[in-house]
């Protein structure tokens, strides 16, 4: 079909569905033409149960890869169509177990040649074809089962997003309030209220940060920022350096921003001779104590802090 050549794998589900819809079908007639009382979706109910051993409507779901609720939607319609038995489990009365009918063991009796016409049917298409539809299929549900075609799409979204990330040097004149704006909101989403060492930070970055010996780098994405992370020089003299005011944008989580933003911090700091790093935050931020951790930072005893929240003090030594 034209549409398909020009959509392309964009339209691989509507594509597969059509090719279901039109097999469905054709399986309807071919038992309607053998005189069997059996719907294409009940057949693989139905041969799990061909054996003529009574099973749990669990052990039917896991058997065939559907789901408990569709499984018992079907046992009901057969149970109706009077193929199938349905009862409580001696052992746990919470199971129901399932098996043929008289009738639906006979229908199993007359289905034999019918199952070998449409085997030679299907044989003889896969003669004519170049490619092996069953072997493919069994690739493709072996690769979807491995990792499925979200999980694939979303890591290729990200990779693409990713080269679309930059770390740069604060900007006054670009960068002030989005540096305010990306902290204050995490400030009070999670504790209500910024406090004045906040203000002393981001409301005069350049005086009380830069100007003093800190760094700010900020993380854009696609030219947006959206995530910060200062450097200042530390009023305690065992320490070169003091990590403040991380955040990142919770739209643009999920790239690594967070350790894009560590590593230019500490990068800089090695640049510059820093060699024992501070930090302090709360336990609420967990993945950026985790982040914190991953990068070397120990956890020490909690002393005097000039924020109310911080209940989290932590420190590195750069190698």
């Amino acid at each position: 079909m034209d549409f398909f050549r020009k959509t392309g794998m964009m339209a691989l589900g509507s594509r597969l569905r059509m090719l279901s819809e039109k097999v469905t079908s054709d399986a309807a007639g071919i038992y309607e033409m053998y005189g069997t009382n059996l719907r294409p979706k009940w057949f693989p109910v139905y041969y799990a149960l061909s054996d003529g051993s009574a099973k749990t409507v669990t052990a039917i779901a896991k058997e065939i890869g559907q789901t408990h609720p569709s499984v018992s939607s079907i046992l009901k319609e057969m149970r109706q169509a009077g193929l199938v038995d349905l009862r409580q489990s001696s052992i746990d009365g919470r199971q129901t177990l399932a098996s043929l009918s008289e009738e639906g063991l006979r229908l199993r009796e007359g289905m034999e040649q019918q199952q070998a016409d449409v085997a030679q049917a299907i044989s003889e298409i896969s003669q004519h074809s170049r490619a092996d539809l069953w072997e493919a299929m069994n690739e493709w549900e072996r690769l979807l089962g491995e990792k499925s075609l979200l999980q694939r799409v979303a890591a290729i979204k990200g990779q693409r997003e990713d080269m679309n990330v930059r770390i740069v040097p604060f900007d006054d004149s670009r960068h002030h309030e989005a540096f305010r704006r990306l902290n204050e909101e995490w400030i009070k989403n999670l504790f209500g209220k910024v406090e004045d060492a906040d203000h002393y930070e981001f409301d005069h970055p350049v005086e009380n940060i830069i100007n003093k010996g800190g760094y700010i780098f900020i993380a854009l994405l696609n030219d947006e920022p959206v995530g910060t992370f200062a450097m200042m020089r530390s009023k305690n003299p065992a320490y070169d350096y003091e990590l403040v005011k991380y955040s990142v944008s919770p739209k643009a989580q999920g790239h690594g921003i967070g350790r894009k933003l560590m590593e230019a911090c500490l990068a800089q700091a090695r640049r510059t001779g820093g060699y024992r790093i501070f930090l302090e935050s709360n336990r609420k931020c967990a993945a950026a104590v985790h982040l914190y951790e991953k990068y070397g930072f120990r956890h020490l005893p909690v002393r005097h802090s000039d924020y109310a929240r911080c209940d989290v003090q932590m420190e590195t030594v750069l190698q």
